[in-house]
């Protein structure tokens, strides 16, 4: 089972089947808070004593003109308490994980101002409820008045059973509604919880994913869907999360696919390179760095690495074929060097013609090899006849020494006439 699957499963469990209805101002302040709604009803001067029953505080809000405006502001006073929970190194490092500037910014106040403003506050609304169930990111995403402690719900329960037995109705009733708005609250942000986690890691499996390829746009566009159903309002349609897990998966394995397909080309490419006798040290390393990054399950990084290998390969062959047909007149002029000291060339001269018409055929690889030989003959036959010549002048010299060994004597006796 995927690592997708298992998030799925959890959120899966406790969400109902049914399609998702469109999201309307009674859901989204449904999800907010009973601080959040005090607030936002204190903004709009609604009466404090309207504000002590959180169902009548949700029915007096909606009955506020101009529907759309506060159900923005309510969108944006939900994320905004949310933020607000969190520690301003935290807030920071979202910004700095979501691109948002907070430069200059000191305040917390400011910090959760410039993030709920930002283009991807939906995202960080996101990635904000995907937080873990611990205590302290229970009261971060809930609120002080909430919790996840399910023993509370369970003590609740227990208590409206003893007032029941106990005839006392009113207190009964009192426990049981806690421990139901509780209960409620609690399910409804694990579901959430799950689903965040979920769109989360689908766009995890997505991000490498070619944005050309059809199945990874439409699991892209699906993506939207639920990402869109996730922050308007609470997710029930169990059926767009099955669609967005295969689609998901389905485009990653495929990209996946791709990118092997890319390291074993590369290496074909570093092959080639090296057989025309070019240097493919670059191209070996980030292969090697794109092969590991591929184990690793890093698909991103492999295919960059392996497009650094690829290019580094293309441009140590070129490199190589430059040298090569430049080596040409190079060979050529020692070739005619070794002809005009008197040296044999026939078979280096043969060995020219045919590297020529090698790198003709394209054939670079062939053509280095023969005009290696070529040079090297040449040069060769330029050192024999450097050392011959060496040899001959040795000789004349050796000659020239004996004549005047064998004039000396004469000349010492003409001497001795006074001839000289």
């Amino acid at each position: 089972m995927t690592v997708l699957h298992k998030i799925y499963r959890g959120a899966a469990a406790s969400i109902r089947g049914g399609p998702h209805t469109p999201r309307s101002l009674q859901e989204t302040l449904e999800q907010l808070p009973t601080e959040v709604l005090r607030d936002l009803a204190r903004a709009h001067r609604i009466d404090r004593g309207r504000q002590a029953d959180r169902a009548l505080l949700i029915e007096t809000i909606m009955a506020l003109p101009d529907g759309d405006a506060i159900l923005a502001e309510a969108d944006r006073r939900r994320i905004e308490h949310r933020l607000s929970r969190l520690r301003p190194r935290q807030l920071r490092e979202i910004g700095e994980r979501h691109r948002v500037s907070l430069h200059g910014l000191k305040n917390k106040a400011d910090l959760v101002e410039a993030l709920a403003g930002a283009p991807d506050a939906a995202e960080i609304l996101i990635e904000v409820e995907a937080a873990p169930p611990t205590d302290h990111l229970a009261a971060a995403l809930l609120g002080r008045d909430s919790s996840f402690d399910f023993a509370r719900v369970e003590e609740l329960l227990v208590q409206a059973r003893k007032r029941f037995q106990e005839r006392r109705f009113e207190a009964a009733l009192s426990a049981a509604q806690e421990a139901s708005r509780i209960a409620e609250r609690t399910t409804d942000q694990l579901r959430r919880a799950s689903w965040s986690y979920a769109v989360l890691a689908a766009q995890g499996l997505l991000d490498p994913c070619d944005p050309a390829d059809p199945e990874a746009v439409a699991a892209r566009k699906l993506l939207e869907r639920v990402r869109e159903a996730l922050v308007q309002g609470p997710p029930v349609d169990e059926q767009l999360l099955q669609g967005l897990v295969r689609a998901s998966e389905s485009a990653h394995a495929r990209e996946a696919e791709r990118v092997r397909e890319h390291l074993a080309g590369t290496r074909d490419a570093i092959r080639e390179a090296a057989n025309l006798g070019a240097s493919v040290a670059l191209a070996e390393d980030a292969w090697n760095r794109g092969a590991d990054f591929l184990d690793r399950g890093r698909l991103r990084a492999a295919r960059e690495s392996f497009q650094e290998a690829s290019q580094n390969a293309e441009d140590a062959r070129l490199l190589r074929i430059r040298e090569v047909e430049d080596s040409v007149d190079s060979v050529s002029g020692h070739i005619e060097l070794a002809r005009n000291v008197g040296a044999e060339t026939l078979e280096a001269e043969g060995l020219h013609a045919a590297a020529r018409a090698a790198i003709a055929a394209g054939e670079h690889g062939q053509a280095g090899d023969l005009l290696r030989r070529a040079e090297r003959l040449a040069m060769k036959g330029q050192q024999r006849q450097i050392e011959r010549a060496i040899q001959l002048r040795a000789a004349q010299v050796e000659k020239a020494q004996a004549i005047l060994n064998a004039c000396e004597p004469v000349l010492k006796e003409a001497e001795s006439y006074d001839l000289s």
